[in-house]
């Protein structure tokens, strides 16, 4: 997956990836707990896929799950007072993992997460 953010390919990407996984859309849709349409509307951009599912989708996609859901969350706060705080905080935790600056995007260890976290 793009270290960078999640845009409408990226997104169609990882909802393919975490649908193989599963069997289909529709499995996936039963194992995240939403309508089968909400992933369809995910994939064809008419639904705004929220952080938190796009996290799931990452862990069942063999993604960076905990990478996933801190971009998502920023991208989902830009325009809010929110936004820059978010991208104080949880954007150290992109840098350190390479996610904001688009290299490999290696996971970080539970260590490493949390050294950011309070760096």
């Amino acid at each position: 997956m793009e270290a960078h953010s999640m845009t409408k390919e990226t997104l169609k990407t990882l909802i393919d990836k975490a649908a193989e996984i599963c069997g289909s859309q529709r499995a996936l849709a039963e194992q995240l707990g939403v309508k089968p349409h909400h992933v369809s509307e995910w994939k064809s951009g008419g639904r705004k896929c929220m952080p938190d599912d796009q996290a799931a989708m990452a862990g069942i996609a063999g993604f960076n799950a905990i990478e996933t859901l801190a971009r998502a969350t920023v991208e989902a706060a830009e325009g809010t007072k929110k936004h820059e705080v978010l991208l104080r905080t949880l954007g150290k935790y992109l840098a350190a993992t390479g996610a904001a600056i688009g290299s490999s995007g290696a996971a970080a260890s539970v260590a490493d997460l949390i050294r950011c976290i309070l760096c």
